[in-house]
C-alpha cells in the first residue's frame, strides 16, 4: 500500500499521526493513504495561495526509515 507524509509549507513541518500536530522529524511523521492525504491537502488549500499551504509528498518505506535511525546512532 502506497503512503504519504503531508508537508506543511506553512509550518515548515511535517503532519503527525492523526493529523494532530507538527514535527520536522519523518520518523514522527504521520503516514496517509492516498484518499486521507489528498482530502487533508484539499481542505488546508481550500484558499489558493502560492506555495501552496500543504503538500502530499510520497512516503519512503518505513524500512529504510528505521535504517537512516540505526546509522545514525553508528555514526
Amino acid at each position: 500500500m502506497t503512503r504519504w507524509l503531508i508537508w506543511s509549507n506553512e509550518h515548515r513541518a511535517w503532519w503527525k499521526p492523526g493529523e494532530y500536530g507538527y514535527t520536522t522529524l519523518t520518523q514522527r511523521a504521520g503516514f496517509y493513504s492516498e484518499a486521507d492525504a489528498k482530502r487533508i491537502v484539499a481542505q488546508a488549500n481550500f484558499v489558493p495561495r502560492d506555495p501552496p499551504n500543504e503538500v502530499m509528498v510520497l512516503a519512503p518505506d518505513p524500512d529504510d526509515i528505521r535504517r537512516e535511525l540505526s546509522d545514525a546512532e553508528l555514526e
